[in-house]
């Protein structure tokens, strides 16, 4: 028996979602221990051929009951809709697959996706946990808006609440975006957002080295292998820094009564 982790805010009357407090945050323990279930999930995709393409909270389950154990490596992919067999060959044009919410850029840009974007995926979920909202959340559904703020997400308090270990992960993964930045203003976006673009300075070095690699994007192919096993273990550090003796107590309200429905 499995337990859906999220569930709709009529199904679950007293908290906005399964997993998560009244106030949208929930501790930092809890919310490294389901990405790293939800990497694992993935990484089983993965290692099976497919790549998921459609990562959102609401498509994950926690073998029954939800210990610290089952979370870590019980964690279960319950809809495979939209998984592709990987690698593939990338096509010239995709169309949208995924949410507005937790999708990477990659899937606004109409680009192949690949396990990369699932893993940007996740570390999206898990910024929303502990910062209590995604920088896009009220944008509702004005793609050009959200892919242009999931483009500087770096540069976001969302971003600068993930554990240092997790920023490392992402930054890693944004040479795998084969896609400039640039480019994705001149063919994407409007000539409001390119006068924006136009006006930024990056004068600061960290900005200048990321705004390099963007430029980079183009000579790496979508289906570049990632190391799950290495994005687990860094997702395991910040986890390991929050609870170094493992004695975190998982909360009574991520637990549901079982009905006969």
């Amino acid at each position: 028996m499995f337990t859906p982790l999220f569930l709709k805010p009529e199904k679950c009357p007293n908290a906005r979602n399964k997993l998560g407090s009244l106030c949208r945050v929930i501790p930092a323990p809890l919310a490294l221990m389901v990405g790293v279930g939800c990497i694992r999930a993935l990484a089983a995709l993965n290692r099976a051929g497919y790549v998921n393409r459609f990562v959102t909270p609401y498509n994950f389950a926690v073998t029954n009951p939800p210990t610290r154990e089952n979370i870590l490596h019980g964690i279960i992919i319950t809809d495979l809709s939209a998984a592709l067999p990987w690698p593939l060959k990338p096509r010239v044009f995709v169309p949208f697959i995924g949410t507005y919410r937790y999708s990477s850029v990659r899937a606004h840009w109409g680009r192949e996706q690949g396990p990369s974007d699932d893993i940007i995926s996740v570390i999206f979920m898990v910024a929303e946990w502990l910062h209590g909202k995604l920088p896009w959340r009220s944008l509702g559904f004005d793609e050009d808006r959200i892919c242009f703020i999931k483009t500087y997400f770096y540069k976001t308090k969302a971003f600068k609440k993930l554990p240092r270990e997790i920023r490392g992960v992402y930054k890693y993964l944004l040479i795998f975006l084969p896609l400039a930045f640039a480019s994705v203003l001149l063919i994407k976006h409007t000539s409001k957002y390119i006068r924006i673009a136009s006006a930024e300075r990056f004068t600061d070095c960290a900005e200048i080295r990321i705004w390099e690699i963007y430029r980079k994007m183009y000579e790496v192919a979508c289906t570049t292998a990632i190391d799950f096993k290495w994005v687990i273990g860094e997702f395991g550090k910040a986890l390991n820094k929050r609870d170094p003796n493992g004695e975190y107590q998982i909360p009574s309200w991520l637990l549901i009564e079982q009905t006969d429905e």
